[in-house]
Order: structure tokens, then sequence, then C-alpha cells
């Protein structure tokens, strides 16, 4: 069967459960209430949590990670993030744990900046 004639509603009898957020779960603002930072003893590796308060929409997350010269060292994105607690490990490129290095996470609707969020990167 092609996708086109794929019925996700009879294969997930509860999907309508995971595409909207129960009414205990919607916040008023939507906003990023915290980012967590767990450099690995690589070097290399940052995980990354970031918690969102949701709202009835559905904003896209970038996390950006900068060297204090500006340099981009890792970069990602979320489309249409439908999560309270989004994790991931971002690698870096050409790192130095020596460095302190700078955290950016954005949260968009389409395009507009809604909430943004810093925080220092360093390694023990």
């Amino acid at each position: 069967m092609g996708e086109a004639g794929l019925d996700l509603a009879s294969l997930f009898p509860d999907w309508e459960e995971f595409e909207r957020p129960s009414v205990d779960l919607v916040s008023e603002e939507l906003k990023i209430e915290r980012v967590e930072l767990d450099p690995k003893k690589d070097g290399r590796r940052v995980v990354v949590g970031v918690v969102v308060a949701l709202t009835h929409e559905h904003p896209d997350l970038e996390i950006v990670i900068l060297t204090p010269g500006g340099r981009v060292v890792a970069e990602t994105c979320i489309v249409e993030v439908r999560n309270v607690r989004q994790v991931l490990t971002l690698h870096l490129r050409h790192s130095e744990p020596s460095l302190t290095y700078t955290v950016k996470v954005g949260l968009f609707l389409e395009d507009e900046l809604v909430d943004a969020h810093e925080a220092k990167l360093t390694w023990p």
C-alpha cells in the first residue's frame, strides 16, 4: 500500500490525543521555560534539554552553539514542537573544550521569534 492510501486514524486510533496537548498542559504564553546543558567528557558533544510552555501553536525550535568569536560550531532545528521537553545531542565541529561557548535557543512561529534563551557552555 502506498503512502497516499495510508490511513493513520485506523492504524493509531488515539492519534488525536497526540496531535493536541491536553487542556492541563496548555499555557497562556508560548515560551522557553528552561534550557539544560550536559557537556560530555569527550569535549565534542553536548546534550541540550529544552523545556517549553506549550500553547495550541506548534512552534519551531532552533539551537545554535557559537565560539567566543561568534563562529557556529553546532546547530539544529525542530519543526513544529509538540512536546514540552526536547532533548538533543549536538556534536561540535572543531571543538576546543577549554573555550566557553554560547548556546542560543530560539522559539519561532512562522519565522517570527517568540522567545529566546542564551546560556554559557563550559567543560569541567
